[in-house]
């Protein structure tokens, strides 16, 4: 089973070989790695070629600046493998066995997407700390999407998920271009559309907080407020049934909470999102 592991580069030199590294390790070989260079302007475009030259299982693509969704289009049009996986350009997998572990249970279960454990590495302080919390696996096995709602394993991020690649193309999972919560975006059309999502909770993906360049340091800015705030609006809205309505609400009431949390209890938009406050019931 080969897996692709596509990987936005901007301006990453500091950290990309621990990431690219993370992976060419990996006792699972039947892979490829799609550096996509998006523009950067330090030597991280050196470096992914450097690493092609290197490796015949990494794909490099030099592409103008567009942004993370873009270059996730871009590697996803690329892509040869049976299933497909993200990675941020500063973080890494702690474990050579990890992949080889995540595709045994992929062969088992066959599922269209695979939700993953993960740990958080804080820079700034130098600790790795585990960012999973308890799941039943008997209710998991019945209701996956539910047990992982209810104990807080569920994350936006694209790069804790694993997708079959004909999943993705079939049902046109692509990022929208210039959206700064494409994430959420995704993540909820995804909701929408599988059947078979399986919970796999060895937490062998570590993303990386506390330095300047980690998404996950930055304050939310008006843009991404403001596509957050469509995004609920437009999927609450969707004319959608039954257990997959349930998860599909569980999920806006996460990006809801988040989204009160960061408005100006005055503004005018939060005024018309009342609405909406029913979603917290999930």
């Amino acid at each position: 089973m080969k897996i692709s592991i596509i990987i936005p580069v901007y301006n990453s030199e500091k950290y990309l070989e621990q990431c690219i590294e993370s992976i060419r390790n990996q006792t699972h070989t039947d892979l490829e790695i799609i550096l996509v260079d998006d523009g950067s302007t330090d030597n991280s475009p050196a470096l992914c070629d450097t690493f092609g030259r290197q490796d015949c299982r990494v794909k490099v693509i030099h592409k103008e600046n567009g942004g993370t969704a873009d270059s996730r289009n871009a590697g996803m049009r690329a892509a040869e493998g049976d299933y497909i996986t993200f990675m941020d350009n500063d973080d890494f997998w702690d474990a050579k066995e990890a992949l080889e572990k995540l595709v045994a249970f992929i062969a088992q279960k066959k599922p269209e997407v695979v939700m993953m454990g993960r740990k958080v590495y804080w820079e700034n302080k130098g600790i790795t700390e585990l960012e999973n919390y308890p799941v039943d696996p008997e209710k998991a096995a019945r209701n996956p999407i539910k047990e992982i709602m209810a104990t807080n394993n569920f994350a936006a991020a694209v790069w804790s998920k694993v997708i079959r690649t004909d999943f993705i193309r079939s049902n046109q999972l692509y990022f929208e271009s210039g959206m700064r919560n494409e994430d959420s975006d995704w993540t909820v059309r995804m909701l929408l559309c599988v059947k078979h999502l399986e919970w796999y909770g060895n937490p062998y993906y570590v993303y990386r907080k506390g330095s300047a360049y980690a998404q996950t340091s930055k304050i939310p800015k008006e843009k991404e407020l403001k596509d957050l705030e469509r995004i609920i609006v437009t999927y609450a809205k969707s004319r959608t049934e039954g257990e997959r309505r349930q998860a599909v609400n569980s999920y806006l009431a996460y990006l809801f909470s988040v989204w009160m949390g960061q408005v100006d209890f005055t503004d005018r938009s939060k005024l018309e999102m009342k609405k909406y406050l029913y979603l917290l019931d999930y």
